[in-house]
């Protein structure tokens, strides 16, 4: 094995579960070796036969990737062993084949100083009685190599399981390298672009085992190293698809597979699975979360968009197919009912398509070349579209659910570039929706030139179809003046601050509190200007307003009055501004209480005012009355 590239962890392990007797179906010693196709799993049981070999008296290999090639393997053994069967026919159960028959009563006959084993390779489709051509003896060693993890119970009972993922990154350096001479690759710049090529592998060992064998061909064609390397880096990018299908250099390798065909038997068996049952939809889900971020596909993104998905879709004139609603229906309780979920998930953990994660949220992640196996083929348009809607609804509802989630949603959101310019398909007004939602959770997460993006092309729109003054147009207004303002952008947000006060006035009238928080949030944006003698004037107005339409003791009307105090202050109007702070700190602690962050703030504010010397001392904490409207269901106003 010319390529093979020691991992010693997992020879230690295989070695150490290998030394416990098994207990169980008459054997002395099993071991299941699963794991992902590709990762290596048949060569390192070579690597381990070659280290023992002499401790067994007979070593046996059995492919049992199908029923024809476990019936060629048994009757290579027969012939290796020097039995004399006689041919069978095709149609008789594969057990009772005389090869098979001839071969399992030798080995269950051989004394227990007659140490033997038996490598049962490829064990991936489970769907044909493999458990019942395993052989069996006291004396007898059985290793089992599978994609499915449910392998460790060919024999009854529970086999020790040793867990083949992707290589450690010096181990994946070494295996790309051993194709080459070491003096070459060992130089500084080949060195880089060897890790390169693992990292965009993902250090799956047959990947790069066979990207290893095709530098190697380059240079020797008369390329230099470091040109071949940079090739293939080329290629990946400009050609994955076709570079990892290629078949050139899969049937002289070990593998005798490509990225392409390793994961076959285990997406069949899927699909066969998906065939018999209802309500499991593997391979449809897989397929989707080929569309998310493949670190963490978090359990609780599907449970908040499940709320919202079927709304959504009507917005956005959206098709919820029927695998989807199965994976995200809902109890009589309308909450979210997970069964088709986690038993199509159990099946992907199972085939080792994707790996369990606890942290920070439960969920799974995948290897990218899975990522990119289970992308190809399938109808990018249709998923697409789904995966704008089922973004939009965990959007939707982050806000009423999981806020402490709601920065991992941020990871799993298309790019603006996409969320604007591929949306083909979707209704005109569920598209601003769409950019509403999406942008509200970037701006939260103080993504602010992202979420301005979004709300410029809102705002646009809606100019253009509704007119400057439809609640939405000026919803939207607002919501981008805010973002302005948060990202120290004074001059564009009193201006659009503006609009905004004059059209709710126009519209709404003087005293709505949308038009008083209009007037705030204008005062604000002339206090950060340093423009303190405008702010006065507005601040007055909302304070008196607020009085008349939210009453005394309303948190705004609280609000009002700190921040007309920190303009005094500014003014030179001390003694105005002590006494409006102490008014709104004392009705701070009869409605919020004296342990709200505010009501502290403003009596320590008094305390500080009362015994300072000079307006050095202060404090820039103004309680600004900014607020963003949400477009979802009726605008409310939510205070920041």
């Amino acid at each position: 094995m010319p390529t093979y590239t020691e991992r010693p962890h997992l020879t230690e392990e295989l070695g150490v579960k290998l030394g416990k007797r098994h207990g169980g179906a008459g054997l002395a010693y099993a071991v299941s070796v699963t794991g992902l196709g590709g990762t290596g799993k048949t060569q390192l049981v070579l690597h381990y036969i070659e280290e023992h070999e002499k401790e067994y008296d007979t070593i046996l290999w059995i492919d049992v990737r199908s029923e024809d090639t476990t019936r060629s393997s048994y009757e290579r053994c027969c012939r290796a062993l020097g039995l004399q069967v006689e041919a069978a026919l095709n149609e008789r159960p594969l057990q009772d084949v005389p090869s098979v028959q001839m071969v399992l009563s030798w080995l269950q006959d051989r004394s227990e100083d007659k140490r033997w084993m038996a490598v049962v390779d490829n064990a991936d489709d489970l769907s044909w009685d493999v458990s019942g051509i395993v052989p069996k003896g006291k004396a007898g060693t059985v290793i089992v190599t599978s994609q499915d993890a449910r392998a460790s119970r060919l024999l009854g009972g529970h086999m020790p399981t040793v867990r083949v993922d992707a290589m450690e990154p010096e181990e994946a350096v070494r295996l790309v390298s051993t194709h080459f001479d070491e003096l070459l690759w060992r130089e500084e710049g080949c060195l880089a672009l060897v890790k390169e090529i693992t990292e965009r592998l993902d250090r799956l060992a047959l990947a790069m085992d066979l990207a290893g064998a095709r530098v190697q061909a380059d240079v020797e064609n008369g390329d230099d190293m470091g040109t071949a390397l940079r090739q293939y880096i080329a290629d990946y990018r400009r050609s994955r698809d076709r570079l990892l299908r290629d078949e050139e250099f899969a049937q002289i390798g070990l593998y005798k597979k490509t990225v392409w065909t390793a994961w076959d038997t285990s997406l069949a068996s899927l699909g066969k699975i998906e065939d018999r049952q209802i309500d499991i939809y593997p391979v449809q889900l897989l397929s989707f979360v080929t569309l998310l971020d493949r670190a963490n596909v978090q359990d609780e993104l599907f449970r908040l968009a499940s709320f919202r998905l079927d709304d959504v879709c009507d917005r956005l004139n959206v098709e919820v197919p029927t695998w989807m609603r199965g994976l995200l229906s809902k109890d009589d309780d309308d909450r979210w009912d997970d069964f088709s979920y986690r038993a199509s998930m159990k099946l992907l953990l199972r085939y080792g398509l994707v790996r369990a994660v606890d942290e920070p949220w439960k969920g799974i992640t995948m290897h990218s070349l899975v990522q990119w196996r289970a992308g190809v083929g399938m109808d990018r348009e249709e998923y697409w579209l789904l995966y704008l809607a089922f973004m939009a609804a965990a959007c939707a509802n982050i806000e009423k659910e999981n806020v402490r989630f709601r920065r991992h949603v941020v990871v799993h959101l298309p790019a603006n570039e996409r969320l604007i310019n591929e949306s083909n398909g979707v209704e005109e007004e569920g598209l601003w929706w769409m950019w509403s939602m999406v942008g509200q959770v970037l701006w939260q997460e103080g993504r602010w030139k992202e979420a301005e993006e979004l709300q410029v092309k809102v705002l646009e729109a809606r100019r253009r179809v509704l007119g400057e003054e439809h609640p939405g147009t000026i919803r939207a207004m607002a919501n981008l003046a805010v973002t302005y303002w948060n990202q120290g952008r004074w001059k564009e947000a009193k201006e659009l601050e503006v609009e905004v006060l004059e059209a709710r006035r126009r519209v709404l009238g003087e005293e709505h509190p949308d038009t008083i928080s209009a007037m705030a949030n204008l005062a604000s944006t002339y206090w950060n200007q340093g423009r303190s003698k405008e702010a006065e004037e507005l601040e007055v107005k909302v304070m008196e307003a607020s009085r008349r339409v939210l009453g005394e003791e309303h948190p705004d009307t609280i609000r009002a009055m700190a921040n007309l105090a920190y303009t005094k202050r500014d003014l030179g109007q001390n003694d105005v501004a002590i006494d409006l702070m102490t008014q709104s700190a004392t009705a701070s602690s009869r409605v919020l209480g004296d342990d709200h962050p505010d009501c502290r703030s403003r009596h320590e504010q008094v305390a500080l005012w009362s015994s300072a010397t000079s307006d050095d001392d202060r404090d820039d904490d103004l309680d600004v009355d900014q607020a963003v409207h949400s477009d979802d269901d009726g605008g409310g106003v939510a205070v920041l």
